[in-house]
């Protein structure tokens, strides 16, 4: 990728920043101001750069949390075969390239510097997005946050919303293709580690939901009782907290494909969840905190975007509306079982009964 100057003299105060000592708040702020003034010209220049080089291809750029991230994968083979011709997505990552990799709509990929990937698919006003709409040969960003047009529909979950940006109606979205190399490396993890036992994979984090609002006596409670019902329980975290626990954790991919391989997944809602989901998990428990804040963002920032994609209503409250949007049953239309975690104690009855009913339904179907 061509250095654009502004870039290098972001580079260079940035690098002069990091030496101040003490403040944090301050290195913050700095680091804020000079990515205001530096990106935006360096941004339009790739831009241009950019559609000047591929005038024939659809270009994307996705939002990068993994949820987003991976819903978009997923609908762009559908995109490809309604509307034709090649894609070019972009990423910043080597991990989303492994991902981008198992689907089949990309024609080319372009790996971009995290200045640029990072200002793109944000209301931060780093530069005019989506001018030209979905358009051939110009850059469209894949993400709610630049989605003007939501306004005007009528969207009831982020699936659904990602399927509007695309024009795809009622899609369904591709499944990865694991590479052999990976799956007989994980497949022979899990055989050494499941012992011929049914295994539960347990992820209690999440990026955007606060995993603290779940006390640890509750996955410690728990996991004694899904033990004395005769599974193998792991854990996928690396939380100090959660040491005395069993654990795998595998580079995400690797860890994804092993969710599939569970017995059962329990999951904090994250993008975990829609990546596992979007891979072919299909026994999941699904747990959301009962605030359904995200820490990522403002209260108010997230109130005034959940109103904008999906407008709030009056016989709902905002927890509700929040739990509807991002339901994996409602998205993805799947059965697990989705819990909000009010009390802790009626949580574990009801996941221990779903899978008691599920082994007895096993048993008598056999």
């Amino acid at each position: 990728m061509q250095q654009y100057n502004s870039l290098k003299k972001l580079k260079i105060i940035k690098s002069l920043i990091n030496l101040i000592p003490f403040s944090r708040s301050l290195r913050l702020t700095l680091r804020k101001k000079a990515n205001a003034k530096f990106i935006p010209p360096a941004l339009n220049l790739f831009i241009q750069d950019l559609e000047n080089k591929y005038p024939d291809y659809w270009i994307f750029s996705t939002f990068w949390p993994w949820g987003d991230f991976l819903m978009c994968c997923a609908l762009l083979d559908e995109f490809k075969k309604q509307n034709g011709g090649k894609i070019l997505i972009l990423y910043a990552g080597d991990t989303q390239l492994q991902f981008i990799n198992t689907f089949k709509f990309a024609d080319e990929t372009l790996k971009v510097c995290p200045e640029f990937y990072y200002a793109l698919c944000t209301n931060k006003g780093f530069s005019e997005h989506n001018k030209h709409g979905l358009t051939k040969g110009h850059l469209y960003e894949m993400s709610h946050h630049v989605f003007k047009e939501v306004e005007t529909l009528n969207v009831t979950n982020f699936f659904e919303l990602y399927a509007k940006m695309f024009k795809l109606t009622d899609p369904i979205p591709e499944v990865p293709v694991v590479p052999p190399f990976v799956r007989d490396k994980v497949e022979e993890l899990y055989t050494n580690i499941s012992k011929n036992k049914k295994v539960i994979l347990i992820t209690p984090d999440a990026h955007s939901y606060d995993s603290k609002e779940i006390s640890i006596e509750f996955w410690r409670i728990l996991t004694s009782k899904l033990e004395d019902l005769g599974y193998k329980v792991i854990f996928n975290t690396k939380r100090k907290s959660f040491e005395k626990f069993e654990k795998v954790f595998l580079p995400l991919f690797e860890e994804s494909y092993f969710a599939t391989l569970c017995y059962a997944n329990i999951t904090l809602r994250s993008g975990f969840t829609d990546i596992i989901t979007i891979m072919g998990a299909e026994n999941q428990i699904v747990l959301y905190p009962k605030s359904m804040r995200f820490i990522t963002i403002t209260e108010q920032a997230q109130i005034e975007e959940i109103n904008r994609c999906f407008k709030l209503r009056n016989d709902k409250t905002f927890e509700e509306t929040m739990f509807d949007v991002s339901s994996i049953n409602n998205m993805f239309k799947k059965n697990f079982l989705e819990i909000i975690v009010d009390d802790e104690s009626k949580t574990i009855d009801s996941i221990t009964q779903v899978l008691t009913e599920k082994e007895e339904t096993e048993v008598w179907n056999k």
